[in-house]
């Protein structure tokens, strides 16, 4: 288990209500899902509520992981173009070399 004190549903509506949770790293986020997702709510207005806030939270997680993603994408498409560019340096020095 770890050391990290325990998030209540109370931290939930600090973070959210201050903002704050938009900025919370990913496991954070995590922790908050696990209190939306596990604690007992019977006041439908409170329950719309962790519903609405537990599909906030899936959507930063999940925008957080496109925009990595999409960063690493990136630097592998670079990656090939630079290889395919120079593949065809070294296919025109082999053209050009059997050429003499």
């Amino acid at each position: 288990m770890s050391d990290a004190p325990t998030v209540t549903h109370d931290d939930v509506n600090a973070a959210f209500k201050s903002g704050r949770a938009f900025d919370e790293p990913d496991d954070r986020l995590l922790e908050y899902l696990r209190v939306l997702c596990s604690e007992i709510i019977r006041n439908d207005e409170v329950r719309l509520l962790a519903n609405n806030r537990a599909i906030t939270i899936n959507t930063l997680l999940t925008r957080r992981f496109v925009k990595h993603e999409n960063r690493t994408t990136t630097r592998l498409t670079w990656l090939v173009i630079v290889l395919a560019a120079l593949n065809v340096v070294g296919i025109a020095v082999q053209v050009s070399m059997a050429g003499n």
